[in-house]
């Protein structure tokens, strides 16, 4: 009777240990998993805010605006000068970007002019890190002056206003997220004062 007692205790102590053993072996492998979760989800976090913050360094988004200032130089088979302007930008979307600008030529060889357009950019900012690229269309009004008299007390002017179109392209340089340097090359259609123009800027954005 002794020996039968003895062999159930030693298969009770050979059970309660292998159970012990169990709920240690089963809180091991949850805290395991607990952790590669936690490293998971973590990971993916980390991955979600890089990604939001790759979203939010846009070079450019809708409801972008600049100021700016450009110098350029006309050429035709009429007459070839240097103008200087301002102009107003604003993006629509992140790709699209309306510009408003008025250009002056002062006088040469008695002929001076204006240019005051509005045009479209289509941007490709993923050219390089700091480089965009656009093309670009643009309608507007040419005014010119011509003067065709030196008399006293005044001399005469004759004035004439086209409808003028260009199509071109240009650059943007980002020298920060405020700042840009653009270059444009573009050709203006405007009954006879058609001509080859190229323009350099400097923008400040807000």
């Amino acid at each position: 009777m002794k020996k039968i007692q003895l062999f159930l205790a030693l298969v009770l102590v050979a059970i309660s240990c292998n159970f012990l053993f169990s709920l240690q072996l089963h809180s091991q492998i949850r805290k395991a998993v607990t952790d590669t979760t936690t490293t998971t989800n973590t990971a993916k976090s980390s991955n979600t805010s890089s990604s939001i913050s790759k979203a939010t360094q846009k070079k450019y988004q809708k409801g972008d605006m600049a100021i700016g200032a450009n110098i350029g130089y006309g050429i035709s088979d009429n007459l070839s000068s240097i103008g200087y302007g301002v102009k107003f930008q604003y993006n629509t979307t992140d790709r699209i970007r309306l510009e408003v600008s008025y250009t002056y030529f002062p006088a040469r060889n008695r002929t001076s002019m204006w240019n005051l357009s509005g045009t479209a950019h289509y941007l490709f900012p993923d050219v390089a890190k700091y480089i965009t690229l656009y093309p670009s269309v643009s309608i507007g009004v040419l005014n010119v002056i011509e003067s065709i008299s030196k008399g006293k007390p005044k001399p005469t002017f004759s004035t004439g206003s086209d409808f003028a179109t260009n199509f071109g392209g240009g650059i943007d340089f980002n020298l920060n997220k405020q700042w840009i340097i653009n270059g444009e090359l573009k050709y203006q259609i405007a009954d006879d004062w058609n001509r080859l123009l190229i323009l350099a800027g400097l923008s400040y954005r807000f």
